[in-house]
C-alpha cells in the first residue's frame, strides 16, 4: 500500500510544508519512501509514500519524474508488463522495473487515454509538464481510496481523508 496526496492552488503558491504534514499522516500507508514534487510555477504539488513491493530499488521512488511528466501511484497495474513490452517495441527505454514508471511513460504516449489500457486498482496524480497542469484519476471500480476537496482557490486531494485535513486548509465541519 502507498498514498498519494496534493494540493493546486487556483490562486496562490503551494506551500511545501502542507504537502509534507499531509504525508506525515499517511506514512503507515508507506513507510519506505516519501517525497513531494512542486511544479515549476509552484502552483501544483504532487507527493506520495511509498511501501516497495514490485521495484525495491530507490529508482522506482515517488513521485518519479519522467522528462517533464511526473507520476504518483497508490496501487498495481496488473498488466504492466504487457504494457512495457508494447512500449519497449516502440523504443522506450526505462530506469526502473515499477509499473509506476509503465503507467507515467504510457502517460506520455497515450495521454487520457492510457488510463483506458490499465487492468488493476489504482489512484494516480499525473503532472504533464508539456500542459502544466495534473490529472488525477482511479480505477474503475474505486478499489484504491482517492479524496478530493475543491473550493475556490484549490483542490485538495489525497488517500485518506486525515491527509487532506492535515493539510489545514479544509475545516473538518458536517455539510448537511
Amino acid at each position: 500500500m502507498c498514498g498519494i496526496a496534493g494540493i493546486i492552488e487556483k490562486k496562490g503558491k503551494v506551500n511545501p510544508a502542507r504537502l509534507k504534514r499531509m504525508l506525515e499522516v499517511m506514512e503507515h500507508r508507506g513507510p519506505d519512501q516519501n517525497d513531494i514534487f512542486i511544479s515549476p510555477d509552484e502552483k501544483i504539488g504532487i507527493g506520495a509514500v511509498r511501501l516497495k513491493i514490485i521495484d525495491l530499488s530507490d529508482k522506482a521512488s515517488m513521485p518519479m519524474k519522467i522528462g517533464k511528466t511526473v507520476i504518483a501511484m497508490n496501487g498495481e497495474i496488473y498488466n504492466f508488463k504487457t504494457l512495457r513490452n508494447y512500449l519497449e517495441r516502440k523504443g522506450e527505454k526505462f530506469f526502473s522495473s515499477s509499473d509506476t514508471e509503465v503507467a507515467g511513460r504510457l502517460f506520455i504516449h497515450e495521454k487520457e487515454k492510457s488510463f483506458d489500457l490499465f487492468r488493476g486498482m489504482f489512484s494516480i496524480a499525473v503532472y504533464d509538464g508539456e500542459r502544466g497542469d495534473v490529472l488525477i484519476v482511479r480505477d474503475r471500480l474505486g478499489i484504491k481510496p482517492l479524496y478530493i476537496y475543491t473550493d475556490s482557490e484549490r483542490i485538495v486531494f489525497a488517500s485518506e481523508v486525515r491527509g487532506i485535513l492535515a493539510s489545514g486548509l479544509v475545516k473538518p465541519e458536517l455539510d448537511i
